[in-house]
């Protein structure tokens, strides 16, 4: 049997262990621990628990779990969460020239330490957390070539994704409560260097790059065939069938990402200004639209079924000028163009063309069920648009819509109660 060493060269003042050794192994795997049959039974190791405080896997006297008689190859799951390790290099140890030390290694949990970088090789692990530490950059994965579960939540990591497409057999992959701050012509590009992996699950929020891009998960469970979960929301059948349909109509394969650039970075801008007042920035300030420039916008998104992001944006920017004029100014909207210049509508032509203007959102409604969220708040403000005609028929829209939408979701429950 090895010589025990003193409690105090691997415990602190708390009497937690800071560090390994034969005492330790003693202690926590019996008088045999140097046995092969003590070995073979060692499937899993747990340093997690509030005993362990580990600065280092190694170190001296003895080299900590590299321990000359401390037999690693049997390892299936090892559990070093909850310490303060820096470094898991002797993770990567080689036996000889061909055979890993940890060779059976499959779980490795190394969640809530305090790693700023991580190089694993070894090629047996299927599961890896690396979550809460204190990476600013993505781990080189490759070498990970069966890692199939990648947790690495709550750093501060900015970097790109490119890597994670060499990762074939990866299913979960949770990257939530990062600093990835991609714009969405960026985010775009990462999807498409996970869409060479079969992804099942995935989290991306919160980060930054989300922050006013709220259709980063249309985008992603429309680019992800094979995902089943996003940011722990279930992917139904019949849920991703309808986003399918409406990305087709969307022509979102071909679509200038760089409309959601500008996008996000106003809806931004909205959020740090409190969307009125002072401060409100070129984009979302200027001259109130005429009514009969709605009218047209929306022409155009049914006309452009190609364009159609680009124009319900176009007049989702008309709508937000209007939101941010002096409700004195909004009164501009019911003008009418006369030659050069401009004159308030006569009566009958308020109700064309706010006739005009209901009809035509109301088509615009039910054709893009992905944009309905940004038509209806564009509904609900025009309910302050200055207009008392508009304002009711922008009232009455959003009615029909809510009993329309209430019914949709009743006649599902009535599907799944049949079922």
């Amino acid at each position: 049997m090895a010589a025990l060493a003193s409690h105090e060269d691997h415990q602190n003042a708390l009497g937690q262990y800071f560090s390994l050794g034969s005492e330790v192994f003693f202690k926590e795997f019996g008088s045999d621990w140097t046995s092969l049959r003590s070995a073979r039974s060692r499937k899993k190791v747990d340093f997690s628990g509030p005993e362990w405080n580990l600065e280092t896997l190694e170190g001296e006297p003895e080299g900590g779990l590299m321990h000359p008689q401390f037999t690693r190859e049997h390892i299936e799951i090892l559990n070093l969460a909850k310490n303060k390790l820096t470094d898991l290099g002797c993770l990567n140890s080689m036996k000889d020239s061909r055979t890993f030390e940890f060779r059976k290694l499959q779980i490795l949990n190394a969640s809530r330490n305090m790693l700023t970088s991580v190089k694993l090789l070894n090629p047996s692990i299927l599961e890896l957390n690396l979550s809460h530490n204190e990476l600013i950059k993505l781990p080189d994965f490759t070498a990970l070539t069966q890692l199939s579960k990648l947790l690495i939540a709550h750093n501060n990591i900015d970097d790109m994704l490119d890597q994670l497409g060499t990762l074939q057999k990866l299913r979960v992959l949770d990257l939530s409560h990062n600093r990835f701050s991609w714009k969405p012509t960026l985010f775009k590009k990462q999807l498409g260097h996970l869409e060479r992996t079969h992804l099942d699950e995935m989290r991306l929020w919160p980060n930054p790059f989300a922050e006013g891009f709220k259709e980063y998960q249309f985008i992603t469970v429309t680019t992800l065939d094979l995902l089943t979960k996003l940011d722990g929301f279930p992917i139904e059948r019949d849920l991703r069938t309808e986003l399918r349909i409406q990305a087709d109509k969307l022509k979102m394969n071909s679509v200038d990402f760089s409309i959601f650039d500008i996008k996000v970075q106003e809806r931004r801008h909205r959020n740090d200004t409190g969307d009125s007042g002072e401060g409100v920035d070129t984009q979302t300030a200027g001259p109130v639209p005429l009514l009969i420039e709605l009218n047209a916008a929306m022409g155009r998104a049914l006309d452009q079924p190609d364009n159609l992001l680009q124009h319900i944006y176009d007049m989702e920017h008309k709508v937000t000028l209007l939101w941010n004029a002096h409700f004195w100014d909004r009164r501009k909207l019911m003008q009418a163009e006369e030659g050069a210049t401009l004159r308030p509508m006569k009566p009958a032509e308020e109700q064309r063309a706010v006739a005009e203007f209901a009809n035509k959102m109301q088509q615009v409604l039910g054709r893009s069920e992905s944009l309905q969220d940004v038509l209806v708040m564009c509904l609900v403000r025009m309910l302050a648009c200055g207009n008392r005609l508009l304002a009711e028929r922008c009232g009455q829209l959003l009615a029909d819509w809510v009993d329309s939408a209430a019914k949709d979701l009743f006649d599902r429950f009535d599907d799944v109660s049949d079922a």
